[in-house]
């Protein structure tokens, strides 16, 4: 799907700069491709370790990538917010070694809230998951003194 808001460099490297942060970010292994407000698209090759007993990339490494591209998508234009409540339909396996993007962009809000989806492709267009994710939005936190 075309994106027609133009990514912003400054938005994608504030994300990458989170993910290098974060040991759990690091270990999903995703690349921030593009982002602009309310939007992101992150590219990954699952690692070997999120693989389940079939060989296919498991359910709970496909949930992990699509609440943190909507986490990212959210931080975008928010100083923060938490994951509420979030669902996800599985529609065909990972496979081992393909490349995955993940696109996520905002569909509603309240003053409290804001609802992002996000969809899991694999290199053929194929949608390997559906996601969405309803975000409270909160304060940023303040740094450990």
């Amino acid at each position: 799907s075309s994106n027609l808001t133009e990514s912003d460099p400054k938005i994608v490297e504030a994300l990458r700069k989170r993910s290098e942060r974060n040991n759990l970010l690091r270990e999903l292994n995703m690349d921030v491709v593009s982002a602009s407000a309310g939007r992101v698209t992150i590219a990954l090759t699952p690692p070997p370790n999120s693989l389940n007993g079939r060989g296919f990339v498991h359910g709970g490494y496909l949930f992990s990538i699509c609440d943190t591209a909507c986490a990212f998508a959210l931080l975008s234009h928010q100083d923060g917010g938490v994951t509420q409540s979030a669902h996800i339909t599985y529609i065909s396996p990972g496979k081992e070694g393909e490349k995955l993007t993940v696109a996520a962009e905002m569909v509603a809000k309240t003053r409290r809230t804001q609802t992002y989806d996000a969809r899991v492709t694999n290199p053929a267009g194929d949608t390997v998951a559906i996601f969405r994710g309803i975000f409270q939005l909160m304060p940023p936190s303040k740094p450990a003194s």
